[in-house]
């Protein structure tokens, strides 16, 4: 099966197992993504000068305390969702997996990340 039709029965399976996402759930993914872009465009900006700054400046500090909270409660928000959230890097690894996926896959978080499964073995331990 090519990746792209793997992909597609992967979706299937998934349509009838899960609820629908809560309007909270979009609302937290989407600001965190905000912030997340925010915070590295100042970054990409002020390149070395931006370590600087913010050792000088309390309201960057602020900021980045803030980002890490809102990140620490989105990991958090993952790890207890109701419905199986895996993330994958760019090399298609996985990097993330929450309870719900480990239990309709069968393969726990800490044997998925150390042995850094593609996507590819993801489908054929599934169907």
């Amino acid at each position: 099966m090519i990746p792209r039709s793997s992909f597609n029965a992967f979706l299937e399976v998934i349509k009838s197992r899960r609820l629908p996402w809560e309007v909270s759930e979009i609302n937290a993914i989407h600001s965190l993504q905000l912030i997340m872009r925010d915070s590295f465009q100042d970054t990409e900006d002020s390149d070395s000068k931006a370590l600087k700054f913010i050792q000088q400046n309390d309201t960057e500090r602020q900021g980045i305390d803030e980002l890490s909270s809102v990140a620490c409660e989105m990991v958090r928000l993952i790890e207890t969702a109701t419905i199986p959230i895996f993330g994958v890097d760019s090399a298609g690894l996985i990097n993330g997996w929450n309870v719900k996926i480990a239990e309709m896959i069968g393969l726990q978080a800490s044997d998925a990340m150390v042995k850094s499964y593609s996507l590819n073995q993801l489908h054929s331990r599934t169907f």
